[in-house]
């Protein structure tokens, strides 16, 4: 009878009284503590607090982005011109138009929905100080 070779890393369990290894023995369960807070990628829970300025600098992040893609169609299209001018004769050079084409409208779907959600960010703003005047208007009513 051949006995097995023990797994790396794990001690072999000790033998019996016969000399052949014992079979492994079940462990207990380990105890029921409550579950972990979760903790989000970024390391600190969400700050759900929401204000018109935080709104407006929002639409300010949107239209960032979206200048920073409208600038990178002029470098885009030297891209393109140069990959062209690269590879004379080569059969990837007659697509190389249709991927500007596709690179132009992706860029401008992007600054759209960029735009749209620039425009919603502000217009969130907007209502969030109509409401809060409408609330300070009638908590006036109310008091006086």
């Amino acid at each position: 009878m051949s006995v097995p070779s023990p797994t790396p890393g794990l001690p072999p369990p000790p033998p019996t009284s016969e000399g052949t290894r014992s079979s492994p023995q079940p462990t207990p369960s380990p105890t029921h503590n409550p579950p972990p807070h979760p903790v989000p990628p970024w390391g600190n829970p969400p700050d759900l607090q929401v204000s018109p300025q935080w709104l407006e600098s929002r639409a300010k992040d949107c239209d960032t982005a979206c200048e920073v893609l409208w600038r990178l169609l002029g470098p885009a299209k030297e891209a393109f011109d140069s990959l062209g001018r690269a590879a004379p004769g080569w059969s990837f050079v007659d697509s190389i138009d249709d991927m500007e084409g596709r690179w132009k409208k992706l860029n401008g779907f992007v600054r759209q929905r960029l735009g749209t959600a620039a425009d919603s960010f502000r217009m969130s703003a907007g209502e969030f100080n109509r409401i809060e005047h409408d609330r300070e208007r009638e908590f006036r009513q109310v008091r006086d």
